[in-house]
């Protein structure tokens, strides 16, 4: 059975665009939580000292990420806690990604991403189109339930790409890294104002970010 794409376009403040986000999922979150093995995989004192200075970091650095996740586990009726662990799923479990980019396709700026997740995971990859007051308004791909934005479009024409490798180095002050590519698209509307940005708060992420903005 072909696994259904889906989409969603999400309008508000943070809070709203959460809860938005979990309503239309609420059917497939559940599914991605069950896949990771969440809450159940992560419950040593050690897995929950990191997630509690997660929590502490992003409420403190992106207070607005952290109510769009209270807001998605309001739509979709589901802990708040196991959103939280979700959404910190690099910093706690390691794992690694790839990514490709063209810069000057007929188009425009075409970005991709291989989750390295294995096959028939199609779920997984929710197309969003994220429009906050204030912000650019942001088209990206994401895990259901997350605030992620490894890679993505804003309606400025800036594009954005990320991949990972597995790493033990991580920042105990910083924010979940996976975070770092939205608040860019949010926020940027030239490679110019983004390597700046991305110069400016690099080291508010938990994990050492090295960027290419197209």
């Amino acid at each position: 059975m072909r696994d259904e794409i889906h989409f969603v376009k999400a309008y508000g403040q943070p809070r709203e665009v959460g809860q938005q986000i979990g309503r239309a999922l609420a059917g497939v979150i559940p599914r991605i939580l069950a896949d990771q093995g969440i809450p159940d995989r992560f419950c040593t004192d050690a897995h929950r000292r990191m997630l509690d200075r997660m929590a502490e970091n992003i409420q403190r650095i992106v207070p607005e990420k952290w109510e769009e996740m209270e807001g998605i586990a309001e739509g979709a009726g589901l802990p708040f806690d196991h959103i939280l662990m979700l959404n910190c799923l690099v910093e706690r479990w390691r794992e690694g990604c790839s990514a490709v980019a063209f810069v000057d396709s007929p188009g425009g700026p075409i970005v991709g991403q291989q989750h390295d997740i294995g096959k028939d995971k199609a779920y997984y990859d929710v197309l969003h189109v994220i429009d906050i007051p204030g912000r650019a308004q942001v088209m990206t791909e994401r895990w259901p339930g997350t605030v992620w934005g490894g890679y993505g479009v804003n309606e400025l024409g800036l594009a954005c790409a990320g991949a990972f490798v597995q790493t033990n180095e991580w920042r105990e002050d910083g924010i979940p890294v996976n975070m770092f590519g939205m608040l860019v698209l949010e926020r940027a509307g030239s490679v110019e104002e983004a390597v700046s940005y991305t110069h400016l708060r690099a080291h508010e992420t938990s994990l050492h970010l090295v960027c290419r903005l197209l």
